[in-house]
């Protein structure tokens, strides 16, 4: 194999990407999260600042078992190398078409069961979608049965993607985009407030 190719090979491997996305609207999805409570994506994905969600958008049981066991790889990952400020959020969301509804609670308790230890029970959930390409195509991500970590905040949406395997340079990665982003909260934070102008001031400006 050539140099090029193995390149190209290790580059397809790792499929690893770090993207600023704009204009992302997610399809709104009503879920039931692994707590048994009413959640709706992402809505229901709130707090200050920025949250990791960790997608398996998957077409066949296969595929979106080997994406969990990624992600939960992922998540591990992170913590270890201490990459997750206690302020950031990570939810993991299984996202398939959905099946007969006479299945989909034990669907549920079985991929929820995955994550027992990792992440609070309010903090996951799987994604029934009637179309899943309607669903990736809202917000720009191809399916192609590989794991993807999504840097979101509420107030603007998705701001960086990684995708594929685990690697230690896109660990590294995230957990600078994640700290760059707790920092630029924290300054906004402490930034001295705009004085308003009292309603004599006002006043005063008006007889002047």
């Amino acid at each position: 194999m050539t140099t090029s190719g193995k390149i190209a090979r290790a580059g397809m491997a790792v499929v690893l990407l770090s993207l600023t996305i704009s204009a992302v609207a997610f399809e709104r999805v009503e879920a039931v999260n692994f707590a048994k409570q009413d959640f709706v994506f992402p809505d229901d994905i709130q707090g200050d600042g920025t949250h990791l969600v960790f997608l398996g958008i998957a077409k066949d049981q296969d595929n979106g078992t080997w994406q969990g066991e990624e992600l939960i790889r992922w998540h591990q990952s992170l913590l270890e190398a201490d990459a997750l400020p206690d302020e950031v959020l990570a939810w993991h969301f299984a996202v398939m078409e959905s099946p007969p509804f006479f299945v989909k609670g034990l669907i549920r308790r079985a991929i929820g069961e995955t994550y027992e230890g990792l992440i609070p029970p309010e903090q996951g959930a799987v994604l029934y979608i009637k179309r899943l390409q309607s669903f990736a195509e809202s917000a720009g991500l191809p399916i192609d049965g590989q794991p993807t970590i999504l840097a979101y905040s509420a107030d603007a949406g998705v701001t960086a993607t990684w995708r594929g395997e685990v690697n230690a340079d896109t660990v590294a990665a995230i957990k600078n985009q994640l700290q760059q982003s707790e920092l630029q909260q924290t300054e906004l934070q402490d930034a001295p407030a705009t004085p308003v102008p009292s309603e004599s001031a006002e006043q005063e400006l008006d007889t002047d």
